[in-house]
């Protein structure tokens, strides 16, 4: 790996990928447990935090709000009960962060004041009309700007939510709030726990489910009802230790480790798939059930992936190992198949090169989700994967690639500022015929400070 100027140079790796690897901290729990942090009375102390730039956004937005925040080793400490009155008029810059900007949108309905959420170009084209309007249906005064960045919350400390006499019959009518993506159902949760009367939702996609057991680990009262979510305000829950609610035992400091990142994991295990006598173990990965669909696609395409559970008292967490599978076969990942795409959506690109890599014809459908991430993920896939030289052809909701193709090298690779874009790039310039040059490599630094020297250097 050499450095020229902004350009970053990934050679072919002529020597398998070995030894054990570990991973910063999950990236979308990281996000979670601060801001829940942030809502306690009580310390919280953070081990094993995801370092990327996304999550210190969120850091930086709850210390904006006068949130107490400490560095001590591997944790964060944060204190709830010593935060400082947040200025009535308040600007946050969210950086690249879709996580922050919209989960932050649900904690900001619990405070008092005028903020406006703003963030980089990329984040400005991101939606955000689909967190505005269920925060609304909970009381929330939240504008947009044409359904996009800058947001606007006025808060006058806390919402309506849902009457309590809904609430307790499971939610009634249009009172349920319908969800499809982890972030606005994230969002609503934060929200209805601040409120006073709390929420209902319901989540119409397979999504994941971080938001919901970090509320019971740190003690606060959801219940599932015939498929709705009741999420119950923290002052009528058991653990009232909070902003919320009035002083009790649950007071005392609440302990949080965070597992590795299962999407960050999914750039080795393609690696340690397609790098001739590679044979890897990644510890202590994060392997919540709504997190593997990646896991199960590659050992659908015969690929040689193990993995094993260790104890954990509110994510799985464990170990897996990874070995060269030269004899991958293509696959097809829609809706209605045995691996719903919604299950490994940071995942998805990885798809283009392990397809290109396999036998048979590798489909990916109803992933138009994709078009409104960091880039657009199904073109700038698509270009990429042209630019090494294979041939892709492009959906409105997805791609097919034809596999046992040669990822050819000898070229800058395109990922349009976009950090998994990059990293898949890197991956795919380990197999590539001749080195690729990637130009803004730091990129990588918004969810993965680090990846270069583990894919380049780690394990030679």
């Amino acid at each position: 790996m050499n450095s020229e100027r902004d350009l970053l140079r990934i050679f072919p790796r002529h020597e398998p990928l070995s030894g054990r690897y570990s991973l910063p901290g999950d990236k979308s729990i990281t996000h979670r447990a601060l801001f829940l942090a942030a809502m306690r009375r009580g310390e919280t102390i953070i081990r094993g935090y995801s370092p990327a730039y996304d999550c210190l956004n969120t850091l930086h937005l709850i210390r904006q709000l006068g949130c107490s925040i400490r560095e001590d080793g591997e944790d964060w400490i944060i204190d709830g009960s010593t935060r400082r009155p947040p200025p009535p008029l308040c600007t946050i810059d969210c950086g690249n962060s879709g996580t922050t900007a919209r989960l932050g949108a649900g904690f900001l309905t619990g405070e008092s004041g005028v903020f406006q959420l703003i963030g980089d170009p990329s984040l400005t084209q991101r939606p955000m009309g689909r967190v505005a309007e269920p925060l609304r249906k909970l009381g929330a005064q939240v504008l947009t700007t044409n359904g996009k960045l800058p947001l606007t919350v006025i808060a006058d400390g806390s919402i309506e939510g849902i009457p309590k006499e809904i609430l307790g019959s499971g939610g009634s009518g249009d009172r349920i709030i319908d969800t499809s993506s982890a972030q606005v159902h994230g969002a609503l949760v934060i929200a209805a726990l601040r409120s006073v009367g709390g929420a209902a939702l319901r989540r119409t996609k397979e999504m994941r489910d971080h938001t919901l057991r970090m509320v019971k680990k740190f003690g606060w009262r959801v219940d599932e009802v015939e498929g709705v979510d009741i999420v119950h305000p923290i002052a009528q829950s058991p653990a009232s230790g909070s902003l919320n609610g009035t002083k009790r035992s649950e007071d005392r400091t609440l302990h949080l480790t965070i597992p590795g990142d299962i999407s960050s994991a999914a750039f080795l295990v393609t690696a340690a798939l397609l790098v001739p006598g590679s044979d890897i173990q990644i510890e202590n990965v994060g392997l919540n059930p709504t997190r593997i669909g990646f896991l199960n696609v590659v050992q659908e395409m015969g690929g040689d992936v193990q993995w094993e559970l260790d104890e954990s008292d509110w994510e799985p967490v464990g170990s897996l190992r990874v070995r060269y599978s030269p004899e991958l076969k293509g696959v097809e990942v829609q809706d209605g198949s045995a691996i719903s795409p919604a299950s490994l959506i940071d995942e998805l690109p990885l798809l283009a090169l392990l397809g290109a890599s396999a036998s048979g014809v590798t489909t990916l459908r109803n992933a138009e989700e994709l078009r409104v991430k960091e880039s657009d993920r199904i073109s700038t896939t698509v270009e990429l994967m042209r630019s090494l030289g294979v041939q892709i052809e492009e959906f409105n909701d997805g791609f097919q690639v034809a596999g046992s193709q040669q990822i050819c090298g000898g070229g800058e690779l395109y990922h349009n500022g976009d950090h998994r874009l990059a990293m898949m790039a890197g991956v795919a310039g380990l197999i590539a015929t001749e080195p690729v040059l990637i130009a803004g490599a730091d990129v990588v630094n918004v969810s993965w400070p680090g990846f270069w020297g583990e894919i380049t250097v780690h394990g030679a």
